[in-house]
Parts: structure tokens; sequence; C-alpha cells
């Protein structure tokens, strides 16, 4: 019995498997991230192959919270990636929060919803 050969992953512990997933996420979200850099709302920051994407402002946040996650989930949906289960919304409202959620299922794109959770690499 032969093992099927990894296509999509990185290997726990592994330094090389970790510079490869930085490489390839900072590569594939590089656009994104140099938005992220400049005089916006928008923060975005990854460890190893997570993602934090945070967005602040006022009364527009949800439109915009909405496009970026799409364009996120685009992107590493279309390279191949899967999207978490722990993929969360936090928001400082539920409203919001659900809003949120609402329209991104409306992409099938599924999250959770919370008030506060881990942060990256834990």
């Amino acid at each position: 019995m032969s093992a099927e050969p990894a296509m999509n992953g990185i290997i726990a512990g592994c330094v090389q498997s970790n510079n490869l997933a930085r490489a390839f996420l900072t590569t594939l979200i590089g656009e994104m991230y140099q938005r992220s850099i400049a005089p916006t709302r928008t923060y975005l920051r990854t460890f190893v192959d997570d993602i934090r994407h945070s967005i602040a402002g006022g009364k527009e946040i949800e439109a915009n919270m909405v496009q970026e996650c799409k364009e996120l989930a685009i992107r590493l949906v279309g390279a191949g990636c899967k999207l978490s289960k722990k993929t969360t919304v936090l928001a400082s409202t539920k409203l919001l929060r659900d809003n949120v959620q609402r329209e991104l299922a409306k992409g099938g794109i599924h999250v959770k919803t919370a008030l506060v959770c881990k942060d990256l690499g834990v």
C-alpha cells in the first residue's frame, strides 16, 4: 500500500514548509497586502498559513468588509487553497457580523461569527 503525496497543505513544524507557505501567501495576496500598508483602514497579516484581515471604519464598513473578504476568498480558492472551518467574522456589533456573514454566504463563502476568537497561530 502506497501513500498518496500531499498536494495541498503544510507540514506541521517543518521550517521549509512554513517558508514556502509564507512565500505562497505573499505572492497570492501581495496586492491586497500592499493596499493594507498604505494609509487605509485595512490591516492584513499572515502567520504561516493563517491570515488576519481587519478593516476599520464607520457606516461604510459593511460593504468594504464583504468586498475584501470575497476578493481574498476568491484568490485563495482559485489557487487551490481551502478556507478553514475556523474562518470567523468579528465585528463590533452583532448586526454587522450577521450582515457580513449573510452576504458572504450568498457568494458561497461560509464563515462563523463571534465576538472574540483566538489570534493567528493558536
